[in-house]
């Protein structure tokens, strides 16, 4: 029987600064990593150096030649790139390297091992250029005392040209400027950008200026002008020409002559979803769920209820209608959401204007409230391996942020099938393909507070078992993967949190045949193009919207949940599992399952409804780094009665939060660490005397974790200084009647908080505030032999304070 989930309202018990817990003797995780990693022939290292220092100077003094100063630019700011030889330890010398150098960081990549510095000081700037020079000419540099050894950690140096500004070697319509960012630098940037939006200005040049995300966009303007602007303006990072439009891994038609449906509740209140995509055409039975107003959100000059690109009208019809399109045998369908067109295209593929994209969300958001939106358009070139996240995805991560909204996107197909699938010489290389740097995702869908959508090979019908993976729930043959390098020279296991993962979720996205034939192939999607109705597709560009239609039947039931939407995303992933692959993916050297199914395949129900057996709890609540807080947990004492010999009981549970990101530093980019777990019920602080007579914390804070932990530790314990961050942690364990009964059937579950120990000193204030948690529970008694006692929802809401979140709909009483 469906009942609704409930609102865990047991008290917080405690709230104490947190304690690292103690380390075993020996143990030397998370010890700082030297500055210096010397290398075994300095003539190498000479080498490089020596080069660099000539590359340098060439490129330097060619900027100068090519300034022209008749545009009175009023500041001038030269910038050096530095190779560490591993991550820059920020936290420690970022000082120095102002104070000895000179030079004022602006922006970290690749795990922080490269560095953007601005030259800010050109007298202790010269004091850089001596020491290598010095160092260059030294016989031995381990006995010279005439340089400054915090070169010797630096790999290799470069000036930051007009070449490496400008990645576009031919004219283009659309052009993005990110520009550099720094608070120390304000003075001369401010100025700098101010002087490039005169320029604009007065020669007429059709340009948008993104205050949010600090950049420019150019239409339609000469190259010779680009080329101007990159020779003189230094306040800008790169010069790109992102193209984006529909990847459309194959179409086949599909001979239905009618559309054989109607809307049955379209006069009803529900959830909106906006539609980010070619429009969605009103002369399919979608019309009653569109509630533009008049041509409202649209860009392109058209309307947003056209869709000459045919591809809106198919996600919009997925978004709102989900499995009912495919499953219901009634010609009228209960939708479980309207829909908002905000079309940005139209046609199969363009220039779209980010920051059109990110005005109309905020409008669309303002005007409707809405709360979901599916972004299936995205650029055509993937990620590089270990790239910073993008200009475009951290827009979207603040927007989140701060509009409480959830933007459902897809990581983007590979198209190129019959060359890379049906010859000869690859014929049957699934799932190797997804090794290639070509398979890594596309912007922005490494979003972290919104949801990066991937595709299995289920097509919904009994075809799936036909697809070119050998199961129907294994990653679709297209779609695309992490772009964590793991081979890379620089990478470590433990700079990566464990739960970091892209795609966030993967669903049913369609899959091409084994035998590549038409007629037994893809997802059957809702067409715009008059006389065909239906045409079968494949792609992840189908797998966003029907996660983006879970997130709608959720917000449909419980109402109340809009106030955090992260905790819709927790009920999401909460409710995935990792489908059964086997050995297929065993060889795959370098590479994660997770890094193509993210957290996994959602459940249709368990998101939405819990039952007597399966119940879940939410609890919404905050938290300031440094901190640690406590509530108790009670579960049934008929589960010790029960007749199991296993586990009695098993645990998913999913902790889930959205961030101001930090942008241009790739390891602090997610600034806050939250995590949590499920321990035994001991206090939050208490000392004791050890063996030896010596006091030491036994409490939740600052005790050893094998002190108090009944099943897992910490969903993560942040203990490495150089470490990409997750904002999304999930746990899974069973609980034996034996653990039970010693536990006395009551935990603890327990919240701590930290900032990130590579976020810079200036931005910490900022950070260290309360941060709001969704953290979602999900307690099932497990089957013996088939039977379930039918108890477990109605005895833990009466020893725990529980709060029913939403009543449902009486028939699902009956």
């Amino acid at each position: 029987m469906k009942k609704p989930h409930l609102y865990f309202r047991n008290p917080v018990e405690g709230v104490v600064t947190y304690k690292p817990h103690q380390r075993k003797v020996g143990d030397d995780e998370g010890a700082d990593e030297p500055i210096e990693i010397v290398p075994r022939n300095y003539l190498l290292m000479q080498e490089s150096f020596r080069y660099s220092l000539t590359n340098f100077t060439t490129k330097r003094n060619q900027r100068e030649t090519h300034r022209n100063l008749q545009l009175n630019i009023p500041a001038k700011v030269d910038y050096i790139i530095l190779n560490f030889f591993d991550y820059f330890d920020s936290s420690k010398y970022e000082n120095k390297y102002r104070e000895y150098f000179g030079l004022s960081p602006i922006r970290y990549d690749e795990f922080n091992t490269i560095g953007y510095y601005a030259i800010s000081n050109e007298e202790k700037f010269q004091e850089f250029i001596d020491s290598i020079n010095v160092f260059i000419n030294s016989v031995n540099p381990d006995d010279s005392e005439d340089y400054n050894r915090l070169i010797r950690y630096i790999k290799r140096f470069d000036f930051h040209s007009s070449d490496d500004i400008k990645k576009i070697a031919e004219p283009k319509d659309y052009y993005i400027l990110d520009l550099f960012e720094s608070l120390e630098l304000y003075p001369q940037l401010s100025a700098i950008k101010s002087s490039l939006i005169d320029y604009c200005s007065s020669n007429g040049l059709n340009f948008i200026q993104d205050v949010s995300s600090n950049r420019i966009e150019l239409l339609n303007v000469p190259f010779v002008t680009i080329q101007e602007i990159v020779d003189n303006y230094d306040v800008i990072h790169i010069v790109n020409s992102p193209f984006a439009g529909i990847i459309r891994p194959s179409v086949f038609n599909l001979p239905i002559r009618e559309y054989g449906f109607a809307i049955a509740n379209g006069a009803e209140d529900l959830p909106i979803i906006g539609i980010i995509d070619t429009g969605i055409s009103s002369a399919t039975p979608l019309a009653p769920l569109i509630i533009n107003d008049g041509n409202e959100f649209d860009i392109t000059g058209t309307s947003p209820k056209i869709d000459s690109a045919n591809h809106g009208t198919g996600v919009s019809a997925i978004a709102a209608l989900g499995k009912s399109l495919y499953n219901s045998s009634s010609n009228q369908i209960i939708a479980d959401a309207k829909l908002l067109s905000i079309k940005v295209l139209d046609r199969e593929e363009g220039y779209i204007s980010e920051s059109l994209v990110i005005s109309m969300i905020k409008e669309s958001h303002q005007k409707y409230g809405i709360k979901i939106f599916v972004l299936s358009l995205g650029y055509c070139n993937p990620l590089p391996n270990n790239s910073l996240v993008s200009n475009y995805a951290c827009t979207l991560d603040s927007l989140s942020n701060e509009l409480n909204i959830l933007i459902f996107i897809s990581v983007g197909n590979f198209t190129n099938f019959v060359g890379h699938f049906f010859d000869n010489e690859n014929k049957g290389i699934y799932p190797h393909q997804f090794l290639k740097p070509d398979f890594n995702l596309r912007s922005p869908s490494e979003s972290m507070n919104n949801i990066g959508c991937g595709a299995i090979s289920d097509n919904l019908e009994p075809y799936s078992a036909e697809c070119y993976s050998a199961e129907s729930s294994f990653p679709a043959s297209y779609t695309r993967k992490f772009n964590c390098d793991r081979s890379a020279s620089y990478y470590k296991s433990t700079r990566f949190s464990k739960h970091l993962t892209k795609p966030d979720l993967c669903y049913f996205g369609g899959d091409i045949d084994n035998n590549t034939l038409t007629d037994n192939t893809g997802l059957k999607v809702l067409s715009a193009e008059m006389g065909q109705y239906y045409s079968r597709e494949i792609g992840t560009s189908y797998s966003a919207p029907f996660l983006a239609n879970l997130a709608a039947k959720i917000l449909k039931e419980y109402p109340q949940l809009a106030e955090n939407m992260q905790t819709i995303k927790a009920l999401l992933v909460n409710s995935a599992e990792h489908p059964q692959t086997g050995k297929a993916f065993k060889n795959l050297e370098h590479f994660k399952l997770q890094d193509l199914i993210g957290k996994g395949i959602p459940d249709d129900n368990l998101p939405i409804y819990s039952d007597e057996n399966n119940v879940t709890l939410v609890l919404e609540d905050s938290i300031k780094p440094g901190h640690i807080k406590t509530y108790t947990l009670k579960l049934p004492e008929y589960l010790v009665t029960l007749l199991h010999g296993k586990s009695v009981v098993h645990i998913d549970a999913t902790l889930c939060f959205s961030f101001e990101p930090i942008p241009h530093n790739h390891l602090a980019y997610c600034p806050v660490h939250i995590s949590f777990g499920i321990f035994k019920d001991i206090a939050l602080e208490e000392k004791r005397l050890n063996d030896k007579g010596k006091e030491e914390n036994f409490g939740l804070s600052g005790a050893r974790v094998e002190d108090f932990k009944v099943f897992q530790g910490w969903s993560e314990d942040y203990y490495f200084k150089a470490k990409l961050l997750s904002n999304c942690h999930k746990m899974s364990f069973g609980i034996t009647k034996n653990k039970l009964l010693k536990e006395n059937n009551q935990f603890k579950i327990a919240i701590h908080s930290k900032l990130h120990k590579l976020l810079p000193a200036h931005l910490q204030d900022d950070y260290n505030i309360l941060h709001k948690f969704s953290l979602v529970i999900t307690v099932k008694e497990m089957s013996h032999k088939g039977a379930v006692s039918n108890r477990l929802y109605n005895e833990l809401i009466l020893i725990n304070n529980l709060e029913v979140i939403a009543e449902l709909e009486a028939e699902l009483e009956n």
